[in-house]
């Protein structure tokens, strides 16, 4: 489904006498931007979230903005040929404590990315492994870079996978646009490690 088709399904969904709804299995497609924001769309996620997949993202930005989830049920696929914005994706996903695989992951931007996830206290040490840092964009821009405030306030975070800096192109940028280190860790009580 596209977002504009989701409204309809979701108003023809049926429910019985005591059985609760009958959801149809959902795939979210193509542009995702604010696709899973806020607390409505993360009751629904909640409620129907074994029902739901993800196939051939090609925008996320502020996808999961304000959502009330603890925990994304699904994964997120993205087009396998696109380039994705996904600044502010989970920004001020306040209650959230685990983050969702990313397959073809290729980012532009990641203004934002985690800011205000102040209940993530880990990100796994592979979490960065399989996705394309080559077209992160390095000019300072808005937001101070395709980088920045990337993990901003994130209150209870320990620690940030060593992988992401062993990619050349976020030290080249980080380098000479600091991109990931304006505002990157501000508010990060509570890390314990960066190893740069």
């Amino acid at each position: 489904l596209t977002l504009e088709q989701m409204p309809t399904e979701i108003a023809s969904i049926t429910t019985g006498g005591g059985g609760g709804a009958e959801v149809e299995p959902i795939v979210l497609t193509g542009d995702c931007t604010y696709g899973c924001a806020g607390a409505v769309a993360g009751a629904y996620v909640e409620m129907y979230g074994d029902t739901i997949s993800t196939q051939d993202i090609t925008s996320a930005g502020n996808m999961f903005l304000k959502t009330t989830l603890e925990n994304i049920p699904f994964e997120i696929n993205f087009d396998e040929n696109s380039k994705v914005d996904a600044a502010f994706f989970l920004h001020k996903a306040a209650k959230l404590k685990t983050l969702p695989k990313m397959n073809n992951f290729v980012p532009t931007n990641l203004s934002n990315f985690l800011a205000g996830c102040g209940e993530l206290e880990e990100i796994p040490e592979d979490y960065f492994d399989n996705w394309d840092f080559s077209y992160i964009n390095t000019s300072a821009g808005a937001y101070g870079g395709s980088m920045a405030s990337m993990f901003s306030a994130c209150d209870k975070l320990r620690s940030i996978p060593d992988n992401l800096f062993t990619q050349e192109h976020i030290n080249h940028a980080a380098k000479y646009n600091y991109t990931l280190y304006n505002q990157g860790f501000h508010s990060c009580y509570s890390i314990d490690k960066i190893k740069l």
